[in-house]
């Protein structure tokens, strides 16, 4: 029975803030104030917090009251880690004895983050960039991350949910999909829908409805295809069975009404459900997808309870070891709560309304070690709690870290900077030293014809202009196709790299293709000789076909090569007849003539002698 004095008194609700906005992943505490006009008996008051939209909860199940604060007439709800379906309108309700009041509260979410991640096209869904945060995501959907090169499947767990199932980068190339529908479009063009809206023409004839069939997401395509069959795997997509895998065994048809499959799953039990329920993802027992840890295996509650070790039932969050550090040079100070227990916990930090990182970690006791870090500016006199809060025991264990008392970093020793210091002028020359061979030997050269090769270096153009009353010499097969460029073309290649930041291997060469009989026919145009042209053996590990890509080099240094062929092999011709007659070389305007050594006399006897003065004799 309650005191006269309590039935008669009322109580008056009021808020101090009536719209909480909040990051997303951040904490907040909803506050209620209430005033009963006097003594206030706790075992007389209730208090809840449900939201509007959910009137068959009387409370929310994602807030916590701390009644700690109940005798100060206050009704604190804290709600941690919000998401986004959290934001809504809440009814904050103070009962006291018979009399009751209640206010409004509203909670908003902010999504920067998710926005932010989004619009930098950081998220893709079956091969294509979404920037809408509210795009939906289904069964068998991928969804990639390029920045950490990470890939998920979306499939269904053993209790119904959604599951994100993480992927390789092979795997994340394709899809399954379920063919709902065929049917015929304009022209007789046979058409099929598949379960997530696709649309594909000209399908395979042997695929039907309810097969599966295998999407490239790079093309679009149909790649490969599933029967539906018996002694097939499949997965179950609705109904009660949802998310469990298993073995077709069975079909029972009932014209007028839906077909039932009888399924046996790897531990040999059998169920049953629906024929629109059945996705089919794989031929006999290999799964077409990687499948996550279970095999898609529902377990009993009662084998549920006997798989959990007995040490897990009930381990308490009581043992917190906490930790504070200042922050050099910020201002700030680095809070941490760390503690061991089962089931896992969640950890809020009260009146902070700064998003803390929590993380957990598995132990080899198969206990949860819950990490939450947290930062916020040094205020002098100020305590911090943080509270672990173990839903399903519905136990509390908190510890409170004062954030004067931090812990500084501690300073180097003077002995140490003198094994610092040069450690870290030794790593710096081997860094540079390394970005500099790299530099080096990153470079492809390929064929090139020029001024002052010798006749027997290998090279097309200089084995073959000099061999005029001997005869051209064509080895192998006519059709080889050698790659020319003029000297001049390579030294500006070597002058733009040299003074460019190129940290990767690039091609330097004539793309443009020339056989090689085309090239002795040039030859032998431009020579005016009566040379013949002679067909020899094939050398031995000759290439057929030598075309360099430039297509890197170009947009990096704006290089290409510029003297064609042709024009370059005159300019060879003019300076041997130059060389002959005795006049200066010169190949370009922008190019200076060669230097000669102080103790050599200026006669091209030497030279002529090395090209063996089979060239332009008259």
């Amino acid at each position: 029975m309650l005191s006269l004095g309590l039935q008669l008194h009322q109580i008056a609700v009021s808020v101090p803030k009536e719209l909480y906005a909040v990051d997303y992943g951040g904490n907040v505490t909803l506050e209620c104030d209430f005033d009963t006009g006097g003594h206030v008996e706790l075992e007389a008051i209730k208090a809840s917090l449900q939201k509007v939209e959910n009137e068959t909860s009387p409370n929310s199940e994602r807030a916590t009251l701390l009644e700690e604060q109940l005798p100060l007439g206050k009704a604190l709800f804290h709600i941690p880690s919000v998401q986004v379906r959290d934001a809504g309108q809440y009814r904050c309700l103070i009962i006291y004895g018979l009399a009751w009041d209640y206010k409004y509260l509203t909670l908003k979410v902010k999504g920067d983050e998710v926005k932010k991640i989004c619009t930098q096209r950081f998220i893709k869904i079956d091969g294509k960039v979404r920037t809408d945060i509210t795009y939906p995501a289904g069964f068998m959907d991928v969804i990639g991350i390029d920045k950490t090169g990470e890939n998920f499947r979306l499939i269904y767990d053993t209790k119904g949910r959604f599951a994100v199932h993480r992927i390789t980068p092979q795997e994340a190339k394709y899809k399954l999909c379920k063919v709902r529908k065929i049917f015929l479009g304009t022209k007789g063009i046979p058409h099929l829908v598949t379960h997530d809206a696709r649309t594909i023409r000209y399908l395979d004839p042997l695929i039907k409805v309810n097969d599966t069939i295998q999407i490239d997401l790079e093309t679009g395509k149909s790649s490969d295809f599933i029967k539906f069959d018996t002694g097939n795997l499949c997965m179950v997509a609705g109904g009660a069975s949802l998310g469990r895998i298993g073995v077709i065994t069975n079909r029972e048809r009932h014209p007028g009404s839906f077909d039932v499959v009888h399924v046996k799953d790897a531990n040999g039990n059998s169920f049953a459900t629906r024929l629109s329920n059945i996705f089919v993802i794989g031929n006999g027992n290999k799964p077409g997808i990687s499948l996550p840890r279970g095999k898609g295996i529902r377990l009993t509650i009662a084998k549920e309870r006997d798989k959990r070790p007995a040490a897990k039932q009930s381990t308490s969050y009581k043992n917190i070891n906490i930790h504070s550090q200042e922050i050099p040079g910020t201002g700030e100070v680095e809070l941490s709560c760390q503690a061991k227990g089962y089931p896992l916990a969640e950890v809020f930090w009260p009146n902070v309304s700064v998003p803390a990182n929590t993380s957990h970690t598995r132990t080899p006791e198969g206990l949860y070690q819950v990490t939450s870090v947290l930062r916020l500016k040094s205020h002098p006199g100020r305590n911090v709690s943080c509270v672990f809060w173990n839903t399903n025991v519905k136990e509390r264990t908190s510890a409170t870290i004062d954030s004067l008392g931090q812990k500084k970093p501690k300073d180097v020793k003077p002995v140490l900077l003198h094994i610092v210091i040069p450690s870290c002028i030794i790593a710096l020359m081997f860094i540079v030293t390394m970005i500099a061979l790299k530099k080096q030997f990153c470079l492809k050269l390929c064929s090139r014809k020029g001024l002052g090769m010798h006749l027997n270096n290998g090279r097309w153009s200089a084995t073959s202009s000099c061999k005029p009353f001997r005869g051209i010499w064509v080895y192998g097969s006519r059709f080889l196709t050698p790659a020319f460029q003029s000297i001049s073309d390579l030294v500006d290649g070597l002058v733009a790299i040299m003074n460019g930041s190129v940290s990767s291997p690039i091609n330097l060469g004539n793309p443009e293709e020339h056989t090689i009989l085309e090239f002795a026919q040039l030859i032998k145009n431009l020579l005016g000789r009566g040379s013949e042209i002679q067909f020899l053996s094939e050398a031995q590990d000759d290439l057929q076909k030598r075309k360099p890509d430039i297509k890197k080099v170009k947009p990096m240094l704006g290089w290409e090569p510029l003297v064609p062929l042709e024009e370059g092999l005159n300019r060879a011709i003019q300076c041997f007849q130059n060389l002959r007659t005795g006049q200066a070389i010169s190949t370009s305007p922008n190019q200076s003539q060669p230097r000669l050594k102080k103790d050599k006399p200026a006669t091209t006897e030497p030279l002529l002698r090395r090209t063996q003065d089979s060239l332009f004799y008259t």
